[in-house]
């Protein structure tokens, strides 16, 4: 069978047999990254589209899902992109996921720390679960009716303000030890 760029409407209307052989085609593929959708530089978009991809990637959500948080933060119309290419909306989808991965690496370095053996003692891990709400909630302090004005918020704004807090609570962590030496002398 011939495997064209046919359209994702098209491609889940296809028998399992011909299915098949797409299915083979996206998986095995190597798709190269191109921004079909005129996305841009991610770290230009809005906080929650970004946290919202993060959560998508992490979950493994298919295609469906990821048109549908598109459409709420750009002018994407999920119908529309139904009628390209699956082969094109494989390459856009790969373009997302090379900029999440940007993302998560900047994040990863302004944000992250080494937990200590205490913090993994104490069972640091069971906040894995919660992915990207605990970032959600800091900037919303706590407030839960906040969490949609820091979902709009630009992304390379909440950044800062994250990484702002997280080099201040680092300092304080620091500054603290200091003190604390210098009281046992």
């Amino acid at each position: 069978m011939k495997v064209e760029n046919i359209s994702y409407i098209k491609y889940i209307t296809l028998q399992d047999e011909a299915k098949e052989d797409y299915n083979f085609w996206l998986n095995n593929h190597k798709f190269k990254p191109v921004d079909h959708f005129k996305l841009g530089d991610l770290k230009a978009c809005k906080f929650g589209l970004i946290k919202d991809l993060q959560h998508a990637f992490i979950k493994g959500v298919g295609w469906v899902e990821l048109l549908e948080i598109l459409a709420l933060y750009t002018d994407l119309v999920v119908k529309d992109i139904a009628k390209l290419g699956i082969f094109t909306i494989k390459e856009a989808f790969k373009f997302i996921e090379v900029e999440i991965e940007s993302i998560n690496q900047i994040e990863s370095i302004a944000l992250g720390h080494a937990p200590s053996a205490d913090e993994q003692h104490a069972g640091l891990e069971r906040f894995e679960k919660y992915t990207i709400f605990p970032q959600i909630d800091t900037l919303a302090l706590g407030n839960v009716l906040n969490y949609e004005k820091v979902k709009q918020l630009d992304y390379l704004t909440a950044l800062t303000k994250l990484s702002y807090d997280a080099d201040n609570k680092r300092y304080q962590k620091d500054y603290q030890s200091v003190i604390d030496r210098k009281h046992k002398k």
